[in-house]
């Protein structure tokens, strides 16, 4: 592709166009039979708040509630890793995001390193993504396939979108080697401490009633030119099964008594 603007004209440019994705259609279903729960029901509803705002109710298992977000948001899921990822954690041409996530010393192999994650992380990151595998095989204007990485969306990538802002860290760990003389590999840039984004938790007595834990995050999307990923807003009412709950509760109570509180 050529890019002309007043000043100077670019021949060979590394880029792509591509149109905005629609909005996840208003739904509400069963979730399916969690195979280490099969007594539990859960389900997932999509409304419209408002126009332009949208509310997603998620219950059941850590596997269910996993199958729901990755099934109804399939698509959200993988603009947020392609468009905020990729093209603003890892930056650079096509090819060279494609070496610094997925080459050598990249930051899937450091992810896999330095970084451990609960089992109740790993039970939903495989819900999310059997929900997305059953969405792509509904949908076929859906696919989990990522052009520029040459494989499809897998469980790795779900860890780095929840550890995007350790990047930088993470590719100071790994010591990637630059990929050619034009590209210093730098992480000054996504290693900064205001390159962050703003984000509150309310839980215990600063809360009412059941409502359990309340948290938000404003993902500052300027960098996001298209603003694919930032046009629209979801709020989650996320409700775990019994069993579950209890055993969060429990986990809160064990962690205040550590600390001192009660």
């Amino acid at each position: 592709m050529e890019v002309i603007d007043k000043q100077s004209s670019f021949s060979g440019v590394d880029i792509e166009i591509r149109t905005l994705s629609a909005l996840p259609e208003l739904t509400e279903f069963k979730s399916p039979t969690d195979p280490s729960d099969p007594n539990s029901e859960g389900f997932a509803h999509l409304t419209e708040v408002r126009n332009g705002l949208r509310a997603f109710r998620n219950k059941g298992t850590s596997y269910q509630r996993g199958y729901n977000h990755g099934f109804v948001l399939a698509q959200q899921i993988i603009d947020f890793f392609e468009f905020f990822l990729l093209d603003d954690r890892i930056r650079g041409s096509l090819n060279e995001q494609k070496y610094k996530y997925d080459g050598p010393f990249g930051f899937t192999e450091g992810i896999m390193k330095h970084m451990t994650v609960s089992p109740e992380f790993t039970i939903r990151a495989n819900g999310m993504l059997s929900g997305m595998a059953a969405r792509a095989a509904q949908d076929e204007t859906f696919s989990m396939y990522l052009p520029h990485l040459k494989r499809e969306f897998s469980f790795v990538d779900v860890m780095a979108i929840n550890t995007y802002n350790s990047y930088g860290k993470i590719s100071e760990l790994m010591g990637q080697p630059p990929l050619n003389s034009n590209n210093n590999n730098s992480s000054t840039i996504v290693n900064s401490d205001d390159n962050s984004c703003t984000q509150f938790i309310f839980f215990g007595d600063k809360l009412t009633g059941s409502a359990g834990t309340i948290a938000a995050r404003n993902m500052d999307g300027e960098n996001d030119l298209r603003k694919i990923t930032v046009r629209s807003l979801v709020l989650f009412a996320e409700e775990p099964d019994e069993s579950e709950a209890d055993e969060q509760v429990r986990e809160m109570r064990n962690r205040k008594s550590e600390i001192g509180g009660v």
